[in-house]
């Protein structure tokens, strides 16, 4: 949570995560790097796992 000051509130929603998830099984290909620049995202690069 952003800009969130009660310990309450936060617990009440990692509580809601907690109680709701449900793991999920995949492969990760890479990772996408972004950049936040004054109020826009900006696509910087890919960088693929190898191995």
């Amino acid at each position: 949570m952003n800009k969130v000051d009660s310990e309450f509130e936060v617990a009440k929603a990692l509580e809601e995560v907690r109680d709701s998830f449900k793991p999920d099984a995949g492969t990760a290909e890479g990772l996408g790097l972004w950049r936040y620049d004054r109020g826009w995202w900006r696509w910087e690069r890919r960088f693929e796992f190898a191995g």
